[in-house]
């Protein structure tokens, strides 16, 4: 006889690391590394793995009925236009690049056909990480999919305080900016507050409005988790090991729920050298006056493009990436009271006691 199944479907607000969970998550699951009855779809159990063996599930986004063209990794202040200066294909993780959309009936074939696999196993616990689009997409019909094959559905909304999802979502636009050849953009915190659709999308309390479920009846619970970027540890902490969302209960035959397989951040936001170091071999291509001149800087400003693309990839950034000063972040919490409206809580849930 199965025991009851919860799935757990994360969804990580734009810029926040979905990517990077993913990849810690695949590499827990090709280890033997998760809690006992905790389980990670990967490979062929999903719709297959990506080239460097890390799964996302961007297929359930269809069951949103969302658009993934892009598998949702576009941040805010993104498009998906060819760029001018770009850097190799290799500098992107499989995992960001998209993969062919499934049909909705094929999505859902999949899920329930891992789910009832996962019961004949013994597992309570089904883990997937979903793109970023789903973020801003009806959470109605995830919803109602996922419920369909599990006896209890969390949805965990990744998130993270407004002033450093904003200060990712500007340096990523103006790293964007020099790999389309436009100039880039200013990198102030009044930037940031003037592009209003930005805010709109990253919204932590608006998102968690919205993916509330009042009619639930206990079966769907909401969890938004202030984490920046979200780790398998502080996850699996919060969908199973805790009791009334308090303190952790490890299971004491499973892993210790520690970050020691962690990997390094995928693809993570520029740092404010890296990103004034663009800037400056930009003006230098920009104003230079004789032709073999301004093609060397050209070609300098390429190489220095990769270069950044590869040190994120290969966790070898010497820098922080990109925030806003002390002052400017002051500027956006006076602007904006939802900034920090969360920032004190780890996690807030929808049956949680007050």
């Amino acid at each position: 006889m199965t025991g009851p199944l919860t799935v757990v479907a994360v969804v990580a607000c734009p810029g926040n690391g979905a990517t990077s969970l993913a990849a810690e998550m695949s590499l827990r699951a090709a280890r033997d590394a998760l809690p006992s009855g905790v389980e990670f779809p990967t490979d062929a159990s999903w719709f297959g793995a990506f080239p460097d063996s890390i799964t996302v599930h961007p297929e359930l986004v269809e069951l949103s009925g969302g658009v993934r063209a892009d598998d949702g990794h576009t941040e805010p202040g993104e498009e998906s236009t060819p760029r001018v200066h770009v850097a190799q294909a290799g500098d992107t993780p499989a995992a960001m690049r998209p993969r062919p959309s499934q049909s909705r009936p094929v999505v859902r074939d999949r899920l329930r056909r891992v789910a009832d696999d996962a019961r004949e196993r013994g597992t309570h616990t089904l883990v997937f990480v979903v793109p970023q689009s789903a973020w801003s997409a009806d959470p109605n019909g995830l919803r109602r999919e996922l419920a369909r094959v599990a006896d209890h559905v969390t949805i965990v909304l990744a998130a993270d305080v407004l002033e450093r999802v904003l200060a990712r979502a500007l340096a990523r636009a103006a790293l964007e900016d020099v790999r389309r050849g436009n100039p880039m953009r200013s990198r102030s915190a009044r930037t940031a507050l003037a592009t209003g659709n930005w805010i709109a999308t990253i919204d932590s309390a608006a998102a968690y409005d919205r993916w509330l479920d009042p009619e639930s009846s206990g079966t769907v619970r909401t969890v938004l988790a202030v984490c920046t970027p979200p780790t398998a540890a502080a996850l699996l902490r919060i969908i199973g090991h805790t009791s009334s969302y308090g303190d952790p209960e490890p299971d004491p035959a499973s892993p210790a729920l520690d970050d020691t397989t962690r990997t390094p951040r995928v693809s993570p936001p520029p740092s404010r050298s890296e990103l004034d170091q663009l800037a400056e071999l930009q003006r230098l291509a920009k104003n230079a006056l004789l032709p073999r001149t301004r093609r060397e800087r050209r070609a300098e400003l390429d190489r220095a493009l990769i270069a950044v693309g590869r040190a994120g990839l290969d966790g070898a950034s010497a820098d922080e990436p990109f925030t806003f000063t002390e002052a400017e972040r002051h500027l956006i919490r006076r602007r904006l009271p939802q900034a920090s409206e969360f920032g004190a809580q780890p996690w807030r849930a929808d049956d949680a006691p007050h």
